[in-house]
């Protein structure tokens, strides 16, 4: 299938987010401290638990942007209902999950009503992304099942 005029414009989306996530990784500090409130303390005053965290988290959001964007390629070259295209989505959920538990305690020991709220959110978009690939599970299953008919 050829992609439409969006979907090579998400897919330069894409690749742009991944290569500025990856080069954006050892300034990290730098960026940090000059996007931080002026309550917040500087990068380098956070304990290290704070600081592994941090990086941990970043880690984890280029391995999703990675992941969604072999899977959104992927849908072009053969379709969606294949293993891959679960596993991926499965992944993905369990990344956010992941992502989830690791704001949550950082919000134990510095909590912020918006901790609380990306919680919450990375929690619900990790049962999503779960439920659809419980969704395409099913297609992989019913294709099967037509194909074995034909």
């Amino acid at each position: 299938m050829e992609k439409s005029k969006i979907a090579k414009i998400v897919t330069i989306v894409f690749i742009v987010l991944i290569i500025a996530g990856i080069l954006a990784l050892i300034p990290l500090p730098i960026i940090y401290d000059l996007v931080k409130g002026d309550t917040i303390e500087t990068f380098s005053e956070h304990t290290i638990y704070y600081k592994i965290a941090f990086y941990i988290c970043y880690l984890i959001c280029l391995c999703i942007l990675f992941m969604l964007y072999q899977t959104f390629n992927y849908l072009y070259k053969v379709h969606p209902f294949t293993k891959i295209v679960e596993k991926n989505l499965k992944h993905i959920a369990i990344l956010f999950m992941i992502l989830s538990v690791i704001i949550f305690v950082k919000g134990l020991f510095l909590p912020t009503p918006l901790t609380f709220g990306v919680v919450v959110v990375s929690f619900v978009v990790s049962l999503c992304f779960y439920l659809l690939g419980e969704v395409i599970k099913k297609g992989i299953i019913l294709k099967d099942e037509v194909d074995l008919m034909v």
